[in-house]
């Protein structure tokens, strides 16, 4: 089709001057050149999408209503990866997520943060959230659930952990410890984030405490079973491991 055109373009402008053929050319195949720009835009963002637009999630945590610190989200990506193995561009840290909510209200936060989390918790697009308390209640008042923790564990036996042992410590921790979250049933749905190897990286409130909670609509179980892990024992062992220099 374009050689079609080339010849259809010298046949008819054999006998102009240049500047004749470059004025014939942009009034009439004006359309043809736009398609044409058209259809390279798109096959570059074709193989763009395929050779690196298209990367594969492995893992996500959403950090809601903490400083928006793309430094620290960096660094927990960077870590976690090295604890589980994950390649670090598949792991994603987002702290851009400032919600209002109930009586928690701030100024001048942008609403498309509330929009973009609901509808992220609705497609599975986030597999561990760390929130503060009072947006967990608010959570289950719109209908979110929650996976507890001894079945995400399941998806993680690939994992060296005495399993009994930590069971046991969850059996032995109560609410009122502030180490575990519990429903009113008491299945543990969380970890207290300051009771955790995690603490390290987060602000903390006293009067609404930040909990690591785990999305039932997650698509990635095993790799959240693995950041439960790390948040839990891993994480001061691979800062050790990096300042010993293994």
């Amino acid at each position: 089709m374009i050689r079609n055109w080339a010849e259809d373009i010298r046949s008819k402008t054999k006998n102009m001057s240049r500047q004749a053929k470059t004025e014939y050319i942009l009034n009439y195949y004006w359309y043809h050149m736009l398609l044409g720009v058209l259809l390279t835009g798109l096959l570059i963002l074709g193989v763009y999408h395929v050779t690196r637009g298209n990367k594969k999630t492995a893992f996500s945590l959403v950090i809601v209503n903490q400083d928006i610190n793309f430094e620290r989200d960096a660094a927990i990506q960077e870590a976690f990866a090295r604890f589980s193995g994950l390649p670090v561009k598949q792991v994603q840290a987002d702290s851009d997520y400032m919600i209002s909510y109930g009586d928690v209200q701030f100024k001048g936060v942008n609403e498309s943060s509330y929009e973009k989390f609901f509808f992220g918790w609705s497609a599975g697009a986030m597999d561990a959230v760390v929130m503060p308390e009072s947006f967990y209640d608010y959570c289950k008042r719109q209908n979110g659930t929650f996976l507890p923790l001894t079945q995400l564990l399941e998806t993680s036996s690939d994992i060296s952990l005495d399993r009994a042992e930590f069971f046991a410590n969850l059996q032995q921790s109560d609410h009122s410890d502030g180490d575990i979250f519990l429903n009113e049933d008491g299945e543990c749905f969380g970890i207290y984030i300051e009771k955790t190897d995690l603490s390290s990286f987060f602000m903390h409130n006293a009067q609404d405490p930040y909990v690591l909670v785990f999305p039932s609509a997650m698509k990635h179980r095993q790799s959240a079973g693995k950041f439960l892990i790390y948040a839990l024992m891993g994480a001061s062992r691979t800062e050790q491991s990096d300042q010993e220099g293994w």
